[in-house]
């Protein structure tokens, strides 16, 4: 089953249940995720709105800016574009004629409102104020959740672009550099691999700078011994690459190297419990019981996301989360702890939900000891 299939036959189903005749996508990870596009000025212009109509019964349609008109005719699998006249009138015009049009002026719609603008979804309600308005928030992102086969190969594929070029630029670094060269020759090499842009990269060194939850690459040079930690975001087409790697240069101390293991091994158990069925709130719970058990007051506000078109997807790993994991879902599992004198040790890695618990994606470097660098 293609991806519009799967979502033709499941949102209609949503819809049936719940009463409701349309849903509309708003946002640029919804349109993509509903429309099969990326419109990438969608993110650089948000007044130029888009939506991506599925309505309950009769086809999808697709209101866009004549900007990106061509765009939406030539790659989206929606075949119904209506275009509005940029400037001329404003997107949320274009959307209340396409709805009278078909008859979706009444009655009860699913709406991506925590992205519309207020003054947006103000002028929708005075235009149609038949229509009840719905918030599309929960039953797109359930939506998002489980990933095609098609989905999961390219993010698949993706994260090995990731991995190879962290392993590559780690590979290249000499004791004295400094963490501004070594990050920034890892965000040349990601994009030199096929990466759009590198939106976020948390890099530092040792024992004080790594305790810093987002920081900031600076001229500290990293010398032997001092452990260096990697949180590394990649931006390819609408999806996300969200992982996590450590490296020294030089042999780690024994120290260094059980607080490392410590960490892998509640990543690892963590990944095998990732099965169907099990609510996000048991899994954080079970991992705050097993890192004490492996002798760390361990607890981190949430130990991993669902990824894809959003970086951090429904649902977050956390302890308040009720929602349980499906088939086919792709998710981060992150553990991250700081140890006293040593630093904050973090690895991240893309999971597949499988039957038979969670499959680790991201295999290119091997995690199971910390990656040794600059002999």
């Amino acid at each position: 089953m293609t991806k519009r299939q799967h979502l033709e036959a499941t949102l209609r189903r949503e819809m049936a249940a719940a009463g409701v005749d349309a849903v509309i996508g708003v946002s640029p990870e919804n349109v993509q995720h509903l429309a099969g596009v990326f419109i990438i000025s969608q993110r650089m212009i948000p007044d130029r709105l888009a939506f991506a109509v599925y309505p309950r019964e009769g086809a999808p349609f697709f209101v866009v800016s004549t900007v990106v008109e061509y765009t939406a005719r030539t790659q989206s699998w929606i075949d119904e574009i209506v275009p509005y006249t940029e400037h001329a009138v404003q997107p949320v015009d274009g959307l209340v004629g396409a709805l009278q049009d078909r008859g979706l002026d009444r009655g009860r719609v699913w709406l991506e409102t925590g992205y519309l603008p207020a003054r947006d979804g103000d002028a929708l309600r005075g235009a149609l104020p038949h229509l009840e308005i719905l918030d599309a928030e929960r039953v797109l992102n359930r939506s998002r959740m489980v990933k095609t086969p098609e989905e999961i190969r390219r993010m698949t594929e993706i994260a090995r672009v990731w991995e190879t070029a962290v392993q590559d630029a780690y590979a290249a670094t000499a004791p004295g550099e400094s963490e501004r060269s070594i990050a920034g020759r890892m965000v040349r090499t990601l994009q030199e691999r096929g990466a759009d842009w590198v939106p976020f990269v948390s890099f530092a060194s040792g024992p004080e700078r790594t305790l810093i939850a987002h920081s900031v690459p600076d001229d500290t040079p990293v010398e032997p011994g001092r452990i260096m930690r990697l949180d590394m975001v990649g931006f390819f087409c609408g999806y996300y690459t969200d992982y996590g790697r450590m490296a020294i240069i030089g042999e780690p101390s024994p120290a260094q190297r059980d607080a490392y293991r410590k960490i892998v091994t509640l990543q690892r158990e963590m990944i095998t419990r990732a099965a169907p069925g099990r609510r996000a709130r048991d899994l954080y719970q079970e991992s705050v019981e097993i890192g004490r058990e492996l002798g760390m007051d361990f607890e981190m506000d949430a130990i991993g996301h669902s990824l894809g078109l959003r970086l951090h997807e429904y649902p977050i790993l956390n302890r308040f989360e009720t929602e349980t994991l499906a088939p086919e879902m792709l998710i981060c599992v992150e553990i991250a702890h700081a140890f006293p004198g040593l630093g904050r040790f973090h690895v991240e890695d893309l999971v597949r939900v499988t039957g038979r618990g969670g499959e680790r994606l991201t295999t290119h470097i091997d995690t199971t000891e910390m990656l040794v660098v600059g002999r």
